[in-house]
């Protein structure tokens, strides 16, 4: 038997969702890696950034009263007073870098918490034991009262896109009004239970996120729509296979959005304690300079 056989008899046979799964993981982990490399990358280039500089507190940034010329002579002096003012500069360019990596870095702890979850439920989907009869009468009921409160929440929204869009919609019509357009988003916070073994008062234990666009919805198909989103091709355990699945509710389960928008297994739909919803409205408008007229497009 030749090598190439034995590692045949011994490779492992995967249901399609399973392949699916570690297709998944393995795209997040390229995603994440790549993502790292342009993270050290800039903490790499932070010493250049500390040459020849020194931090001085309450100090106005002024611009040399000596700039280059071709006539007279560039003195020691005017060239320490360039020196001085272009280390000034680097100072703001460090500040800068550093809110930017500081926000970077942020990004990489919460996408490392992404894939750390991910790779804690990954036995669950290859043990041949775990299958619907495992969910207690007490897990379904939460399930569907999950499912319930999303299609609330999808209420809620609907009605909160159609007010604000006919506000700012009659503003925009408003010829004597500076608005020229507005976008409507909101981002939904899936936040673990106070009692969930990964909890911490530090952090904001986000399981996941959606993000969406309010503005002028379409009832027809997704939020607020009203159908069943049930996959009739997949099974769920108990009362959640007959009930209708709202929108956001198929949606968490059954959409993979990257590492800050995850599907969510239906065990981690049990993780979720609450939902933290960010509405943010933006208004648009455009300020000619040679008229200092507002412009409508």
């Amino acid at each position: 038997m030749t090598m190439n056989d034995e590692w045949q008899d011994k490779r492992i046979i995967m249901t399609p969702k399973q392949r699916e799964i570690l297709v998944n993981l393995h795209e997040q982990f390229c995603r994440l890696e790549s993502y790292l490399g342009t993270l050290l990358c800039q903490v790499d280039g932070l010493p250049e950034h500390f040459d020849s500089f020194q931090d001085k507190e309450d100090e106005v940034l002024e611009f040399p009263k000596h700039g280059f010329s071709c006539e007279g002579e560039f003195t020691e002096e005017d060239t320490n007073e360039w020196l001085y003012f272009s280390n000034r500069l680097a100072a703001s360019e460090l500040y800068d870098t550093l809110k930017r990596l500081h926000r970077e870095i942020y990004y990489a702890k919460d996408y490392y918490g992404v894939v750390r979850r991910q790779l804690h439920n990954l036995p669950k989907h290859f043990d041949s034991a775990q299958d619907n009869s495992e969910f207690s009468t007490d897990e379904i009921n939460e399930l569907l009262r999950l499912n319930h409160r999303l299609a609330e929440l999808e209420l809620y929204l609907c009605d909160l896109s159609e007010k604000e869009c006919v506000h700012l919609a009659d503003r925009v019509s408003d010829t004597d009004d500076a608005l020229d357009d507005y976008e409507i988003n909101a981002t939904l916070h899936f936040t673990l239970r106070e009692d969930d073994p990964e909890f911490d008062e530090n952090e904001d234990n986000f399981l996941a996120r959606r993000k969406m666009s309010l503005k002028r919805l379409d009832r027809e198909w997704g939020l607020g729509d009203g159908q069943d989103h049930r996959v009739s091709a997949l099974s769920f355990p108990g009362g959640l296979n007959e009930a209708s699945h709202c929108w956001l509710f198929h949606d968490l389960y059954d959409h993979h959005y990257g590492l800050e928008q995850p599907a969510l297994t239906l065990q981690d739909c049990l993780r979720v304690g609450s939902i933290w919803v960010d509405v943010a409205v933006r208004h648009q408008a455009t300020l000619a300079i040679k008229s200092g007229k507002w412009q409508k497009y």
